[in-house]
């Protein structure tokens, strides 16, 4: 069943289009945080690097082996050394995982995209019905004005003219 909550035309207008240079600005902005980000326990979000924190040394040791066996590198130009009994490092991930992470933000940063379009759309959507309905107040206001003061020159009139027929006798 297809979704006709969020379709253009019914009751929303689509005043904002989809503009690819704006979509795309949106995209490299992801992709940046995602390039130089560094997922680590505190940082869940997605990243091209991970946080490689581990002791004693010797299962570090063995944990980093299978991590290079799994494609993983490390970054050359992040913090790399031993403390004390841990070894701290910034491991980059496999390209296919990489590939993999970033079709899935992209897709993420579409749907975000679309998301904010529609709701820009709807509130002027909004902003507009409520310009019409104020002017057409102001119209509804004019006219009823103008009737008044139509209505009270006629009274005004016909007094008028009662009293030169009155006094003219």
């Amino acid at each position: 069943m297809k979704d006709t909550t969020k379709q253009y035309g019914l009751n929303v207008v689509e005043f904002f289009k989809f503009d690819q240079a704006e979509f795309y600005a949106l995209l490299e902005e992801a992709m940046a945080t995602y390039t130089h980000g560094v997922e680590s326990l505190l940082n869940k979000g997605k990243a091209a690097n991970i946080s490689f924190v581990r002791e004693p040394l010797v299962i570090a040791l063995d944990e980093l082996h299978k991590k290079f066996l799994a494609g993983y590198k490390i970054h050359q130009d992040r913090y790399c050394g031993v403390k004390g009994i841990s070894l701290d490092l910034v491991l980059i991930k496999p390209a296919e995982m990489q590939e993999s992470e970033i079709a899935e933000l992209t897709k993420e940063v579409e749907e975000q995209y679309l998301a904010q379009l529609w709701q820009r759309n709807v509130d002027e959507t909004n902003r507009q019905i409520a310009i019409t309905l104020e002017r057409k107040a102001r119209e509804v206001e004019a006219k009823k004005a103008a009737a008044e003061t139509a209505a009270a020159e006629k009274a005004h009139a016909a007094a008028l003219k009662d009293l030169l027929d009155a006094y003219a006798a």
